[in-house]
């Protein structure tokens, strides 16, 4: 699905709640974040912050605890040159994640932090040159399992639609499959992300 579809459905779905009635309780909510991806894995030395989103669906169990499922997109590139070689990497991960919050409700802010861990859909594409020996060019993907803590907050714009702050740390180590023998990835690193948000 692509984002403005996302935008489209999540904007029909707060819409629809707006123009209904409002129970004194509301247990779920949709949310799209967006912000930045800050590597921190000396794996990743050199490559630089990247894009970072995600569409998340959540439940209220009850005012203090939130279960959540999202996902996201990430990614981070390489760009190196010098007399002998130049080239171009990047790394980007579609995270499907399940995490929990444990949530302080302060009038019509809220402030949460929580832990989950989720499916992490790697993918690497390079595009190298080598001075005397030629150029060479492919990608790899992988799956693998990573775990992220979460603190942030939200505040209410109306009685359904909110906006939101969020920082994430996540663990996720990718290993690709490449022509000269595996390379293995830890794609450890912030993300830090602006949302909107519907309860319904």
């Amino acid at each position: 699905m692509n984002k403005s579809r996302l935008i489209v459905i999540l904007s029909v779905a707060c819409l629809s709640v707006l123009v209904g009635p409002v129970s004194a309780e509301i247990p779920n909510y949709a949310a799209i974040r967006g912000g930045f991806y800050s590597p921190q894995s000396h794996d990743l030395d050199g490559f630089k912050t990247g894009f970072d989103g995600e569409a998340a669906i959540g439940h209220y169990f009850n005012r203090n605890l939130i279960g959540e499922v999202g996902v996201g997109y990430f990614k981070t590139d390489f760009n190196g040159s010098d007399p002998f070689a130049s080239g171009n990497v990047k790394i980007s991960a579609i995270p499907v994640t399940v995490t929990v919050k444990a949530v302080l409700p302060l009038d019509s802010v809220e402030l949460y932090g929580g832990a989950g861990m989720g499916a992490y859909f790697n993918e690497l594409k390079y595009n190298a040159a080598i001075a005397g020996v030629g150029s060479a060019s492919g990608s790899a993907s992988d799956t693998s399992f990573g775990f992220h803590l979460v603190a942030g907050g939200t505040a209410d714009l109306s009685q359904t639609v909110f906006m939101g702050l969020e920082f994430r740390y996540l663990w996720d180590k990718a290993s690709f499959n490449l022509p000269g023998g595996t390379a293995d990835a830890k794609l450890d690193g912030f993300t830090t992300t602006v949302g909107i948000g519907c309860r319904f």
